[in-house]
């Protein structure tokens, strides 16, 4: 069983139903996802550019409400810890998490979100807004006040707390703002790999001194610096960094695949391993954990079981 923390797919489908493609789940990954014994992930909101969010994070509600709603067959929707608990293994199970949230401008809008069944947000995406610094663009830029309302609600309710892409001035502010545990749905290690996205030692440590789970990507550009570098054991040596830094209970997986990904100003280039692509490849991961010595149960614990812990410990 493998719970994957982020995975774009609400982008997938607003795309293609523009292009009048419906059951884009059903079509293009739900076999990738039973190759892969992936039975749930995390569902994701993400808007390319900063200009009209507001419209484009209306289109994708649309979009994925209605290919939500019309594969229920398929299709089991998380809100809450009961659930977690009872998970349908005859279904694909999904989680709703945004990334990037420019078009909250006041922090009560976290109630609506919340009622609509949202339950992991990343404040930012590759640009600053008006609640926090982007890693990206603004690294030095931390909470707003209204960054720091809509932070402590997101704790109160119950909503996940994501500081993939957040600055690292936010990542501090929020730590300080809050109690309780923050996740890093894809990221690695900056130690290895000097991209400015994945996490320092201090933040990985801070991490698991919160119970959470750093979710390791195959996204290329935050495996090495070197092209050469760019494959599954690599990714390998961030998982065992990690592992020998804060223990074996935080990690996880959030593969960021975007094999099928087509549009996009931002998106030079589809970026994939060759032999971790999409989710029907993740077999080949699982024989580098265990080429590379990792046991059956921590293999299990960072496929699914530290997740399951965070979930339990932060869903209502």
């Amino acid at each position: 069983m493998i719970i994957d923390l982020h995975s774009d797919m609400f982008s997938h489908i607003t795309e293609n139903q523009q292009k009048k493609i419906n059951n884009t789940f059903e079509k293009y990954h739900l076999e990738n996802f039973k190759k892969g014994d992936v039975i749930f992930s995390f569902f994701n909101m993400w808007i390319n550019g900063k200009e009209n969010a507001e419209e484009k994070f209306k289109e994708m509600l649309r979009c994925s409400s209605e290919e939500m709603n019309n594969n229920k067959n398929v299709l089991n929707k998380i809100t809450s810890k009961n659930q977690i608990n009872q998970i349908n293994d005859q279904k694909i199970n999904y989680l709703i998490s945004l990334e990037g949230i420019d078009y909250v401008k006041n922090y009560k809008d976290i109630y609506w979100l919340y009622d609509y069944g949202v339950r992991s947000i990343i404040l930012t995406w590759n640009y600053t807004n008006s609640l926090c610094g982007a890693q990206k663009e603004n690294p030095k830029k931390g909470l707003t006040k209204e960054g720091v309302k809509v932070i402590q609600l997101m704790e109160q309710l119950g909503i996940i707390i994501d500081i993939s892409h957040v600055s690292d001035a936010g990542v501090d502010d929020i730590f300080k703002a809050t109690e309780g545990v923050i996740i890093a749905s894809h990221s690695n290690v900056r130690n290895i790999c000097k991209n400015p996205r994945n996490l320092t030692d201090e933040q990985i440590k801070k991490i698991a001194m919160r119970g959470g789970v750093i979710g390791v990507t195959a996204y290329p550009d935050f495996i090495s610096n070197n092209k050469k570098e760019h494959t599954v054991e690599k990714l390998v040596e961030h998982i065992e960094y990690i592992v020998n830094l804060i223990g074996e209970e935080y990690v996880a997986v959030g593969f960021d695949f975007i094999d099928y990904l087509t549009t996009g100003s931002s998106i030079d280039e589809i970026v994939y391993l060759n032999n971790l692509r999409n989710h029907s490849q993740i077999n080949n991961l699982t024989k580098a954990l265990e080429s590379r010595g990792f046991s059956k149960k921590t293999i299990e614990k960072i496929y699914y079981a530290n997740i399951i812990r965070v979930l339990n410990e932060v869903l209502k």
